[in-house]
């Protein structure tokens, strides 16, 4: 992930992530933990990591091998949360690379909670405790030319792209009907932020109307690809490579698609300032 994006915010479903709207940011600082032996895994001690979870947003701690008192160095992540009292769950797990990941214990933060130490909790037992600290940042209407913010990427549609005619589900050639899906992407990132659902291409349109919210470092060079796939033949239609401030400045517009003659996809972008 590029160094202007401290995160990408994951939902259980498109719509999920549609809705929520974001009031600031959660910077979540993991100090320490200690585990209670009695907490193992073949009998041996295990390799910690956590994963704090607010709302619909998540990011992990790196994985501190074989330790009953793993130690972060102040490892800092950053969540999108919905409100300055929002409750966070901090997961703690041990980390396998043959096995699916174990579960330890569940820690809450509180809302307005600073520097605190927390109970872990596993199957209503304390099996430790997690040292850490939490700060929150609220979003601002962005007036001052400002770098750090929140950004909410909204996608509209795709319009302008020839297909054969359908029917009953199916096009002249019996095939099934052309589905899209787009990918946004952070630069040329390998890992996309952001998938929207597959919709129907019909009479040359397909509508996704769905938002994504990204905490973005350094807005003016932040660059996006919105990617546009074909998901029936599993091939790329074409794409759209722009930078996040001039889609905030268009506010809604249509971006062209590169790859095709004269299709267009309806793209817009929100900003709002955070001061960390």
């Amino acid at each position: 992930m590029s160094e202007e994006t401290f995160l990408a915010p994951c939902t259980k479903t498109t719509a999920e992530r549609s809705v929520f709207q974001s009031t600031g940011i959660l910077k979540v600082i993991i100090q320490s933990a200690h585990i209670d032996s009695g907490v193992r895994w073949c009998l041996q001690p295990p390799s910690p990591f956590v994963v704090v979870q607010g709302g619909f947003v998540f990011q992990r701690t790196k994985t501190r091998d074989h330790t009953y008192d793993p130690s972060w160095l102040e490892e800092t992540l950053f969540l999108l949360v919905s409100s300055a009292d929002e409750n966070v769950k901090l997961k703690v797990y041990d980390a396998h690379r043959h096995w699916k990941n174990r579960l330890l214990g569940v820690a809450v933060l509180r809302g307005g909670t600073l520097d605190t130490q927390l109970a872990l909790l596993r199957r209503g037992q304390k099996v430790g405790d997690l040292s850490c600290s939490a700060f929150y940042y609220p979003a601002e209407a962005a007036d001052d030319g400002s770098e750090t913010g929140i950004a909410r990427l909204t996608l509209h549609r795709v319009e302008g792209l020839a297909q054969p005619p359908v029917a009953n589900g199916c096009n002249a050639f019996g095939l099934p009907a052309t589905k899209l899906r787009a990918l946004v992407r952070l630069d040329w990132d390998e890992r996309p932020i952001f998938a929207t659902k597959k919709v129907v291409l019909k009479d040359g349109v397909a509508a996704w109307e769905l938002a994504h919210e990204f905490l973005c470092r350094k807005s003016s060079t932040c660059k996006v690809n919105i990617e546009v796939w074909n998901e029936t033949r599993g091939e790329q239609v074409g794409l759209v490579h722009i930078g996040l401030m001039e889609m905030v400045e268009a506010e809604r517009a249509s971006w062209p698609l590169a790859g095709t003659s004269v299709a267009t996809v309806k793209a817009s972008a929100e900003w709002r300032r955070v001061t960390l």
